[in-house]
């Protein structure tokens, strides 16, 4: 059987290099009847076996290849939208291409013009429209690069109106809002250029725009507003310092500006020294960031949230800026999350973006100023210009103002995020209110109600793999005791395997992990080693505190065996250890047992533990310098692992990113042995940007920045759960 080429095209021999060949070449078919894969059907030159796009040839009997050997059956069942959508331009280019002198060239293409149609019916049939519309919105929409989607869309746009009911009504919302709004609602002509512009607009329809809420929260009067550079509103990066007009203008000073003027000569000795913070520019990112290090926690409890976007930006930074764009009107911004929608069991990862302006929650102070609340922005400090000023009143004094760039994205993302959570709930699987105003984000946010095994699916979307939380505690057992590895022990060595190796290369996969101390594992940890110890404690000079303190954490722990009480005794429980963390009896017997104890916690380990977890439950009154530890019922990012192993190294299985157990987990086991869990170390980043453990009390203020490392043993001690995600680098 015998065909030729009706275009130029690329002919690819079995062994050999491509070349092109010119229209009307004429060939045979190397296999009868022709053998067809991914589209190119194998032929037969002067000898010469290779391979050819289906779509440029024509055979014998004036048909074109695309029809042979039951390739229109093979399209109907299309599943890959890429190759749907390769196969579908490649056929409509020869369409375009098809020379008029080609003998039966109407024949031709008026094939060619049914296989098109073929092509649509296959898209149209539900199986093909759901993921090819879910993938549509989730991918091209969130990235803003064309790839296949305009020819989907113009595909989508061709079909009657009228027709699109039937599967399309089973389509999420979501999806078909923004189909119809991506090509005019099926009553204007589909334009790919306007897809850009439009894209936008789709997600506004589908209630994907929405400002923060303003409504106040209960208490105090927050109000909505601009970051200001004074009120301890930033934080700078190079003295850790808040930036703030640390030197009051005296009002003598206060003048007229017309009459206020600088004078062009140095400042005298005698001069009176004025500071002033200028805010210079708000940037969303610096130079070289974003960075875990932009990180600084307001007064709210957002320590999971931003622990999870400090690990992110320390091991993906790239994500963070997928995520945060400028917006349509001049100091907006866009900030895209997920949200799960779920059809017939089936779920969906949406995009959706979140608009926000440059105003944040501030408290109202008695001196007038606004104290931000929420997530500091970093300040980059500028050179400090100083020049001397002299009033009407012939007052001299010398001003040294200080330009700084504040860096936004953090307080964007937080302040997106309450917005987020107050229209689609923490885990952004509700659905939005209609009929009323939505809840303060900030307060959901802010309660530690959600955590970021589930905040991961609102982060990444269709790039996460999965994620897990894992307990710590179960690879420090087996670290003790060389046994073998239970499931979690196996997949948080393999995780922080992972990490160092992600550190030194490029790997398929990235993982981002955060580490969290549970207050009721460390409180029945304390209460063990009070019971335990209760004789020394007494001997150390401590008769009845130790006793007091046991029975204040009875009375808030969960009960023993671990199910025995109703929600409401749960509840009530929960409300009285809320009210013991805050309570001054409590802070006061545990830090009356650190004062007695601090001389003997390096000779004795028992008083050493018990100084370390009293720490973690009830800071910062811990001693009299307020020593800080990691704090229980606090997150914090891993920034880092290095793990040092006595025998050959274990490599990490990325097979496991599926959530099964590393395939390796018998290698693990055996190399468990080898692990020196004094020498491997873990680096940590407290997402207040300052708090870093210091029980010695020997960091200065300059060098308490949150971030810290701890010896792998001492983390295994310290810490009780490991969250992390394993995500895709390329998607």
């Amino acid at each position: 059987m015998h065909g030729k080429f009706m275009i130029k095209s690329h002919f690819q021999p079995e062994g050999g290099n491509p070349r092109e060949l010119p229209e009307g070449t004429e060939f045979a078919f190397a296999d009868d009847p022709p053998l067809i894969v991914g589209g190119r059907v194998r032929i037969e030159i002067k000898g010469e076996t290779g391979w050819a796009d289906t779509a440029a040839v024509i055979d014998e009997n004036g048909d074109t290849g695309l029809f042979i050997a039951g390739k229109r059956d093979e399209i109907r069942g299309v599943t890959s939208v890429s190759g749907f959508v390769a196969h579908y331009e490649r056929v409509q280019a020869t369409i375009n291409n098809l020379p008029q002198t080609i003998a039966g060239y109407a024949t031709v293409k008026q094939q060619l013009e049914g296989h098109l149609a073929d092509l649509q019916g296959s898209l149209w049939r539900f199986q093909m429209l759901r993921p090819v519309a879910a993938k549509a919105v989730m991918y091209w929409a969130v990235e803003q690069e064309p790839g296949p989607w305009p020819t989907i869309f113009g595909l989508y746009a061709v079909k009657p109106a009228s027709n699109r009911q039937g599967p399309y009504k089973f389509l999420p919302k979501l999806v078909s809002t923004a189909f119809d709004q991506m090509i005019g609602g099926g009553k204007e002509t589909y334009d790919g250029e306007r897809l850009s512009s439009v894209a936008l607009q789709s997600l506004r329809a589908c209630g994907g725009i929405l400002s923060a809420n303003e409504t106040p929260s209960p208490g105090p009067q927050v109000t909505y507003a601009p970051i200001y550079p004074d009120g301890h509103n930033l934080f700078s990066i190079h003295n850790q310092s808040m930036v703030s007009l640390s030197t009051p203008i005296t009002s003598d000073m206060i003048v007229d500006p017309t009459k206020d003027r600088y004078l062009n000569e140095k400042p005298q000795p005698s001069d009176t020294v004025v500071k002033r913070v200028k805010l210079d520019q708000q940037v969303v990112f610096s130079p070289g960031g974003p960075s875990g290090d932009d990180v600084a926690q307001g007064d709210l409890g957002t320590c999971v949230l931003l622990s999870t976007l400090a690990s992110i930006a320390d091991h993906d930074p790239i994500q963070i800026r997928r995520m945060v764009k400028p917006g349509t009107v001049e100091n907006s911004f866009e900030v895209t999350f997920f949200r799960t929608v779920t059809v017939e069991s089936s779920p969906f990862r949406m995009p959706q973006r979140i608009a926000v302006d440059l105003r944040f929650p501030h408290l109202a102070q008695p001196n007038g100023l606004l104290t931000l609340i929420s997530a500091r922005a970093r300040a980059i400090c500028g050179q400090e210009v100083v020049k001397r000023r002299v009033t009407a009143e012939g007052k001299f004094y010398a001003e040294t103002e200080i330009p700084v760039t504040a860096v936004m994205w953090v307080s964007l993302m937080e302040r997106a995020f309450a917005a987020f959570a107050a229209s689609y709930g923490t885990f952004g699987t509700d659905s939005p209110p209609l009929d009323k105003k939505p809840d303060d984000g900030y307060q959901l946010i802010g309660q530690g109600l959600f955590t970021s095994v589930s905040l991961f699916d609102c982060l990444y979307g269709h790039q996460l793999r999965h994620a897990y939380s894992v307990e710590v505690q179960q690879l420090r057992r087996a670290a003790q005791s060389r046994q073998e590895l239970s499931a979690h022990a196996a997949l948080l060595l393999n995780v922080l395997l992972m990490l160092e190796n992600q550190a030194a290369g490029q790997p398929p996969y990235i993982v981002v992990p955060t580490a969290s101390v549970s207050w009721t594992e460390a409180g029945q940890e304390l209460l063990a080693k009070l019971q335990e110890h209760q004789a020394d404690l007494v001997q150390a000079g401590l008769p009845d505190q130790g006793g007091k303190i046991s029975a204040l954490l009875k009375s808030v722990l969960p009960p023993d065996p671990p199910g025995n009480e109703t929600h409401e005794q749960t509840a009530e429980r929960t409300q009285k250890r809320e009210a013991l963390e805050g309570g001054n009896d409590f802070r006061t017997l545990c830090k009356r047992v650190i004062d007695v104890l601090w001389p003997q916690r390096k000779q004795l380990l028992w008083a050493d533990r018990v100084v370390k977890l009293i720490a973690a439950l009830a800071p910062p009154v811990s001693s009299p310098d307020q020593r800080h530890h990691v704090f229980a019922s606090h997150a914090y990012a891993i920034c880092g692992a290095e793990l040092r192993f006595t025998g050959p190294r274990p490599e990490p299985d990325y097979d496991a990113k599926h959530g099964a157990l590393p395939r390796n987990k018998a290698l693990l086991s055996a190399m468990l042995a080898n692990l020196d869990t004094q020498a491997s170390t873990i680096t940590l980043r407290n997402p207040h940007h300052r708090n870093s453990p210091d029980l010695d009390n020997a960091l200065t203020f300059e060098q308490d920045t949150g971030k810290f490392t701890l010896t792998l043993q001492d983390f295994l001690d310290v810490f009780h759960h490991v969250t992390y995600a394993v995500v895709a680098r390329n998607v």
